[in-house]
C-alpha cells in the first residue's frame, strides 16, 4: 500500500479526470497498483484465511471437549484483527454477494446479529449447520459480529451454539480463502487488475482501478471516523 500511495503522490493532481494517465505514467501507476496487491492486499487476506483456519481448529477442539474456550477466543481476536487490516480494501471480490457484511455486519445498531443468533439457537435447525444451509442464512448470522457473540458467551461444549460457531468459523475461512484466490497472481481478477493500463473488459484504463481503490478506502475510513 505504501508503494501505491507513493506513486499517487508523485503523480500530477488531476487523478480523477477520465483517462488522464497514459504511456509511461499509466505503466508507473500500474506497477504501484500491482505492488500494492502483492505486498499489502494478498498478504493480509492470507493472514485472514490462516487466522480463520486456526479458529476452526480451536473451536472444533473445544466443541469436542478437547480444547479450551480461551484458545478459541484468542484465535477469534486474531481473525477479527486480520479482517480489520484487510477491510480497508473495498475493491474487487470483497464486494461480491453481500459484500463486506458477510465478514462483519457493522455498524449494527438494531442488533440484527444478536437476534439472528437467538432465533437460530432457539430453532436448532440441523440444516443450518451444513455449509450449504448456512450460506443461505441471513447475513446477520454469517459474519464476525455474530461469531463474536457466540465465542464470547457461556458457550457449552457439544451444544448447538458451539456447532453454530464452528460452522460460522468454517464459513469465514471459506470466504477469506475466496479472497486469497481472487488476489493471487494469474487469477481472472488479478489478470484484469494487473493489465488495467492496457484496458480490458473489467477496467477500461488504470485510472478506473485507482479511482475505485481510493474511493473505497475513503468511504471506509469515513465510516471508521463516524462510527468508531
Amino acid at each position: 500500500m505504501r508503494a501505491f500511495l507513493a506513486v499517487l503522490f508523485l503523480m500530477p493532481l488531476p487523478l480523477f479526470a477520465d483517462g488522464f494517465f497514459d504511456g509511461r505514467d499509466a505503466q508507473t501507476l500500474q506497477k504501484g497498483l500491482t505492488a500494492t496487491a502483492d505486498r499489502f492486499i494478498l498478504p493480509n487476506h492470507q493472514a485472514q484465511a490462516q487466522a480463520a483456519a486456526d479458529l476452526v481448529d480451536s473451536l472444533d477442539a473445544y466443541c469436542a471437549a478437547a480444547g479450551t474456550l480461551e484458545d478459541a477466543q484468542s484465535d477469534y481476536a486474531d481473525l477479527f484483527l486480520a479482517w480489520q487490516r484487510a477491510s480497508i480494501i473495498q475493491i474487487g471480490p470483497v464486494l461480491d454477494g453481500d459484500g463486506p457484511f458477510r465478514f462483519q455486519l457493522w455498524p449494527d445498531p438494531k442488533g440484527f446479529s444478536r437476534r439472528a443468533i437467538r432465533n437460530a439457537t432457539r430453532a436448532q435447525d440441523p440444516a443450518v449447520l451444513a455449509a450449504e444451509g448456512f450460506a443461505e442464512q441471513s447475513v446477520a448470522l454469517r459474519n464476525l459480529s455474530a461469531l463474536e457473540r457466540l465465542v464470547f458467551s457461556d458457550l457449552e461444549t457439544d451444544s448447538y451454539a458451539c456447532r453454530l460457531a464452528l460452522t460460522n468459523a468454517r464459513y469465514q475461512q471459506e470466504q477469506a480463502q475466496t479472497l486469497v484466490s481472487a488476489w493471487t497472481p494469474g487469477s481472472e481478477f488479478r489478470v484484469d487488475f494487473d493489465s488495467a493500463a492496457d484496458g480490458n473488459a473489467r477496467y477500461a484504463d488504470v485510472d478506473s482501478v485507482a479511482r475505485e481503490l481510493l474511493a473505497g478506502s475513503v468511504v471506509y475510513l469515513d465510516r471508521l471516523r463516524k462510527f468508531k
